[in-house]
Order: C-alpha cells, then sequence, then structure tokens
C-alpha cells in the first residue's frame, strides 16, 4: 500500500460501512503507456453486495479515459473484470511451496543475489519484457526484500533472467520472476 500511495495518491479509494473498511481497489500508471488496477478486495463478509463492481469501477474512473488498464486477475476476480470487457491477455499461475526448493537436477544457470548496481540493468530488461519503465517498482521490491533479488546471466554477463519478491500477511510472495529460458526461471525460483 505505501507503494501505491507514494505513487499515485489519488489513485486509490476504499469502500466503507460504520467506519469500517470493507473493500479496496489501488491504481499504479506506468507512464503513458499503461496503468494497472490492482488490489480489488472485499471482505468476504460483503461479497455478492456489488461493492466489488463499484471498487472497479471506481479504479477505472481513476485511472481515465483514453488509458489502457491491465490487472491480473485471481478466478475468484476474473468473472467480474470479464463483465467491464477485460480480455485475457496472459494466463498467471499461482503455486505454493511446501518445502524449500534443493535445484536437484537442475542444469547449471549462473544465478548470484542481486546487487543495488544490478538495478539499471535489471530495469532496461524488463522494460523490454514488461512493455513499459516500472523501475520504482522493481527497487522498491529490491529495498524491502533484498533476500528475494536474484539475477541470471550468461557467459558475457548479459542478464538472462532475475527475480524479486517480498513479505506476504500469510506467505512470502515470489515475483516478478522474468527469464529467457525455462532452465533459468527453474534456477532463480529454485533460490
Amino acid at each position: 500500500w505505501r507503494l501505491f500511495l507514494t505513487h499515485n495518491p489519488e489513485g486509490n479509494r476504499v469502500a466503507e460501512r460504520n467506519g469500517r473498511v470493507i473493500g479496496t481497489v489501488a491504481t499504479l500508471p506506468f507512464g503513458a503507456e499503461f496503468s494497472w488496477l490492482s488490489m480489488v478486495l472485499v471482505d468476504p463478509e460483503m461479497r455478492g453486495e456489488g461493492i466489488g463492481t463499484v471498487l472497479l469501477e471506481e479504479g477505472i474512473a481513476a485511472i481515465g479515459d483514453g488509458t489502457c488498464t491491465r490487472l491480473d486477475a485471481t478466478p475468484a476476480g476474473s468473472g467480474l473484470y470479464a463483465k467491464h470487457g477485460f480480455l485475457e491477455e496472459f494466463g498467471i499461475s499461482r503455486l505454493g511451496i511446501v518445502t524449500n526448493a534443493t535445484g536437484g537436477g537442475l542444469p547449471p544457470t549462473r544465478v548470484e543475489p542481486m546487487e543495488a548496481g544490478d538495478l539499471s540493468e535489471v530495469s532496461v530488461y524488463d522494460r523490454e519484457v514488461f512493455g513499459a519503465d516500472r523501475s520504482f517498482l522493481l527497487c522498491a521490491l529490491f529495498e524491502r526484500a533484498p533476500q528475494y533479488a536474484w539475477v541470471s546471466r550468461d557467459g558475457s554477463g548479459v542478464v538472462t533472467g532475475y527475480s524479486f519478491g517480498r513479505p506476504g500477511f500469510l506467505y512470502d510472495q515470489l515475483g516478478p520472476v522474468v527469464a529467457e529460458r525455462v532452465e533459468v526461471a527453474q534456477a532463480l525460483v529454485a533460490m
């Protein structure tokens, strides 16, 4: 939330009932390319009352007409987004791990802890993949949880993948993970 409030203080909304927050929506612009709609959350006891629809519409209005709006949807929210004209661009997978990954059997891939000096090169690569500059977000993830920031390079030292993460309420979250090849992605998430 700190990131949303810092980078787009006017683009966030809450729904309240009797002085209690029962829902949220946040938006984050990525230059002129597009804005991201996030955190459309409704208290489980209040779902089915149209609060999510109102919040979604408030988020879209905060972004404004003529701006491409993107989001990533859980299965629980995908129906609501589809009703408002959102189309699936890419699939998303949410996975969990029960035990620590050992990386056993993975091909050798050069993966190292990311350092602050790597962020500019990673951000250039990320812009090509993501389609907009989100260096402020990557820097914030690095500052918050450097233990989850890893970078992979080829034999000549060129970035071939990277990963970030953050502590979560119930579980730590891994992502974004970006890699040129599956084995690089596997090595990054095994760290």
